[in-house]
């Protein structure tokens, strides 16, 4: 995806969103290391002028790409996300990312952090003005105010500010799964900024919370047939979640987790229907009967996107749930088109189907 040129910057924001394989494990990873990576940056640093005046024994050096910076909190959205430095995929799968071309939350002009629309972003199009957000790092914590936000299309300039400032850059509509051509942007100004630390070092902030990725118990066999989308060319509609879902676990890799899940095992029983499996079939759905009259069937097209919504107790998720309208070929060649509605539930850890409807 395109993404937005800052003139003044001198980079590109945001791409898009789409499950990205492997993103799960590597959030696990970073979010277990974010505690450790932000300690131990003594040095010395003065910082006068807005909101203390003081020296401090705290310096964290410039953060390398992919390494942790600090926490970017929202309050009012219950979001708590590792940042890190730059904006490729291997970021963006697991933590905010900042653009390399833009300063850092505290100085004269426009800090840039960028994140996955149904990920850590999912919500900030909820954001009014006066909002909280807060950047957290080893040595300061700066707090801004919300004065806006817009929705640009990629490739709009955005000019840098003079004055400390946070944008915040994610793809619009914020519940997309497919590529879209355009951008969410909040903006926000800095009140505040205080010390992290006490005098002495670097403070060692909480690590954040992650659940271990969900598992999809399909057979190697199956597995070789392809479960992705790289190899089930299909077109994605909306990810929302329902339920009593805490603010932290919308505003997190979790439900693109989930999503990515979902995707495996409904493109499993897909295949294991195409291949007349019932083996493939009672692996993945073990207490849903085999539809033994669409047997030889496979998709020859979309007739609409396929909606994914996942479920979530707390910060739990226990569910997931698709459907679209597509058409179906039957293995005596004849094609109907049909309503497939698929409902997933976790059991200790693992997705399975837990219901496979199709209607004409």
């Amino acid at each position: 995806m395109t993404g937005i040129v800052r003139s003044a910057l001198g980079a590109a924001l945001l791409w898009g969103s789409a499950a990205a394989g492997g993103f799960a494990l590597a959030w696990t990873v970073r979010a277990h290391a974010v505690g450790h990576e932000l300690q131990g940056v003594a040095g010395t640093a003065v910082r006068r002028g807005r909101g203390f005046d003081a020296e401090s024994t705290c310096r964290a050096p410039e953060p390398r790409p992919g390494q942790v910076a600090g926490l970017l909190e929202i309050p009012s959205l219950g979001l708590r996300a590792p940042v890190e430095q730059g904006e490729g995929d291997g970021v963006l799968s697991a933590a905010v990312g900042h653009d390399p071309s833009s300063v850092w939350p505290g100085a004269d002009g426009t800090a840039v952090f960028a994140a996955h629309d149904v990920s850590y972003f999912a919500r900030i199009d909820l954001l009014r003005q006066g909002a909280v957000i807060r950047f957290v790092s080893a040595c300061t914590t700066t707090t801004f105010s919300v004065t806006g936000h817009r929705v640009v299309q990629a490739g709009s300039p955005v000019a840098d500010g003079t004055r400390p400032t946070l944008l915040l850059d994610t793809c619009w509509p914020t519940n997309a799964l497919w590529w879209t051509p355009d951008r969410l942007l909040v903006s926000a100004v800095e009140t505040r900024s205080v010390p992290t630390a006490p005098a002495g070092g670097a403070h060692q902030l909480p690590t954040p919370t992650s659940s271990a990725p969900l598992a999809v118990p399909a057979p190697e066999a199956l597995v070789a047939q392809g479960l992705t989308l790289d190899t089930n060319p299909t077109l994605l509609g909306t990810l929302s979640v329902v339920g009593r879902a805490s603010g932290g676990l919308v505003e997190s890799p979790a439900p693109l987790a989930a999503e990515e899940a979902a995707l495996t095992a409904y493109y499993g029983g897909l295949h294991s229907i195409e291949a007349g499996s019932r083996a493939w079939w009672s692996a993945i759905a073990p207490h849903v009967p085999f539809p033994a009259a669409w047997s030889g069937s496979a998709v020859t097209r979309y007739v609409t996107r396929l909606g994914i919504s996942v479920s979530a107790r707390g910060s739990q998720v226990v569910g997931a749930a698709l459907g679209a309208t597509l058409e179906l070929r039957s293995a005596a060649g004849a094609v109907d088109t049909v309503h497939l509605a698929v409902t997933t539930v976790v059991r200790g850890g693992t997705l399975e189907i837990s219901k496979w409807t199709i209607s004409s």
